[in-house]
């Protein structure tokens, strides 16, 4: 079969992580895969896929979307009048380019929407694509999305399959929405739990250096709130008398105002920004809790990655970290933005230790959910009806 992933970029983040995943298990199935890259300005992830991945780019922003203005109608009072005029003028400059980004890029059997953002869904949406099948991923609920605006439920309704990560609030959009029947399915994100040894050398030499320290992988921007976590390391350190290092692997536009921050703050000596690094593996293998502290995530891969190798993990109450962790059932769940929550909750881990086996465990158990062929045959099975794999 022939998939076209269309992404608005492929910079070193979650969702992108996750899409060169199914890119490359596809054509390790035998699968023609071409990933179509909306901004071409981010490529840090374009590396990570293999060679039998085809790559094409082509610049087409949020900007330029038609439904992103749908919003105008509920935000100001000549929104209603002004929305139709934008919509007009970008659809019809969509419409005289559609033609020629069918002939650019062939045929697909399905083309999927994978970043769920307006430029993307667009482009899917409006055929500009040719496919037989149209897929979207939700990163997030659906009822999430149509808070934002009523112009993602325009684009969806016009997709053979909507895959999300969570069902939370579907139920809340159906009776909202009761006259919108979407074809909605669940499926999780995919990892790989065959971990390839990091050698002792490099775990031994990174718990010399960090001791048994408190891990985080993220892109540093704003909806990942570092500031909070470093705000619970210090709460940690002056209510908790627990004094951690905490290692903070990734980098993103917020990379300087967060190592201002952590440099005025009161454990300044104790934050180590290590930058972005294609393979953490032996940072989640040497440390000895990791913590997530986003202000929202869809279904949060370095979650399941420090699950995957054996480590309790403290996170945000997201809709994703939620769907993981099972109300705190395979790990602790903190309050969005709380760094008292936060620190109570790894205080909890450095100070009890069976409680902290316990969460090992189960979280070894939870992540065999997630095993990368059952999910990529999943998806198989709901593109194709045909979970075999074969092309």
């Amino acid at each position: 079969m022939k998939f076209a992933f269309v992404l608005d970029g492929l910079s070193c983040g979650g969702v992108e992580r996750v899409a060169v995943t199914y890119c490359n298990a596809l054509v390790e199935r035998g699968h023609s895969v071409t990933v179509i890259n909306l901004l071409p300005a981010e490529t840090e992830f374009k590396c990570e896929l293999l060679p039998e991945v085809k790559y094409e780019e082509v610049l087409y922003s949020k900007k330029m979307a038609p439904e992103r203005y749908c919003s105008l109608i509920s935000r100001c009072a000549w929104g209603r009048f002004i929305y139709p005029v934008v919509y007009s003028i970008l659809m019809i400059a969509l419409l005289l380019r559609r033609p020629f980004l069918r002939r650019r890029f062939g045929e697909f059997d399905v083309a999927i929407s994978f970043s769920g953002h307006y430029n993307d869904l667009t482009l899917v949406a409006f055929d500009c694509i040719s496919a037989k099948k149209k897929v979207a991923w939700l990163h997030g609920s659906v009822n999430s999305y149509a808070l934002i605006s009523d112009g993602f439920v325009n684009l969806y309704r016009r997709f053979n399959k909507l895959i999300c990560l969570s069902r939370e609030g579907e139920q809340e959009f159906r009776s909202a929405k009761h006259w919108i029947d979407l074809p909605i399915v669940q499926l999780y994100n995919p990892i790989d739990l065959a971990i390839e040894d990091v050698g002792l050398d490099v775990s031994r030499g990174l718990e010399e250096k960090y001791g048994d320290y408190i891990l985080t992988v993220a892109r540093l921007a704003y909806p990942k709130d570092i500031r909070t976590l470093i705000k619970a390391l210090e709460i940690l350190k002056n209510k908790y008398e627990i004094e951690k290092q905490l290692v903070v692997v990734g980098d993103g536009p917020d990379s300087g105002q967060l190592v201002d921050f952590a440099k005025k703050s009161t454990v300044s000596d104790q934050v180590h920004f290590v930058g972005y690094t294609n393979d953490p593996s032996p940072y989640y293998e040497s440390c000895n809790v990791f913590v997530l502290s986003s202000l929202s995530e869809g279904l949060p891969t370095v979650l399941l990655e420090a699950m995957s190798r054996g480590k309790p993990v403290v996170s945000t109450d997201t809709i994703g970290a939620n769907e993981i962790l099972q109300a705190g059932k395979y790990g602790i769940l903190c309050g969005i933005g709380d760094a008292f929550s936060m620190a109570r909750g790894i205080a909890r881990i450095y100070g009890d230790a069976h409680l902290s086996n316990q969460y090992i465990d189960a979280a070894r158990t939870r992540v065999k959910d997630f095993e990368k062929n059952r999910i990529i045959s999943g998806f198989l099975e709901i593109v194709t009806g045909d979970g075999s794999g074969e092309s």
